[in-house]
């Protein structure tokens, strides 16, 4: 049993290490900052896929320290009593939660707008002029919760 306990809070470790996805994501979109304002379907398409497609794995690992945290609990001394026992414990799983809420928010309502933003342009014509400027308030909120994620 001390084996399998061992693994679990192996994996436990390793998928919260694998949770840090927002400090990459901040990396994509500061470099993208690096290349400039005017608009540039190559590279703006590419950190939108880079960044939608993280996302799915942040879930994978959000959920693998989930299971692998309750089943600590339950192979271990504490018990999954000490969920509501032990305050450490609890706060923990508050900012779990709440880093799931904010990723389900960032995938599941910002990365969309952003999408059908996109969706209207194609490599070979010249973007609107007013394309920025819609894209702007959608990445800005993105990156803000994407640091308020990394610090949590």
């Amino acid at each position: 049993m001390e084996s399998v306990y061992q693994v679990l809070k192996f994996l436990h470790v390793l998928g919260f290490v694998f949770m840090a996805i927002p400090l990459f994501n901040l990396i994509v979109v500061n470099e993208r900052a690096l290349v400039g304002v005017p608009f540039q379907y190559h590279t703006d398409r590419y950190m939108e896929n880079i960044i939608r497609r993280g996302a799915t794995r942040c879930f994978v690992f959000q959920g693998t320290v989930l299971a692998t945290g309750v089943l600590l609990l339950l192979v271990g001394p504490l018990g999954i009593g000490a969920l509501w026992s032990n305050w450490v414990l609890l706060i923990k799983l508050l900012l779990l939660f709440t880093l799931m809420g904010l990723l389900s928010y960032v995938h599941l309502g910002l990365q969309p707008r952003i999408e059908a933003i996109l969706a209207t342009v194609n490599a070979d014509a010249a973007p609107p002029a007013d394309l920025p400027a819609r894209l702007k308030p959608h990445r800005v909120r993105r990156k803000r919760l994407a640091t308020l994620c990394l610090f949590l």
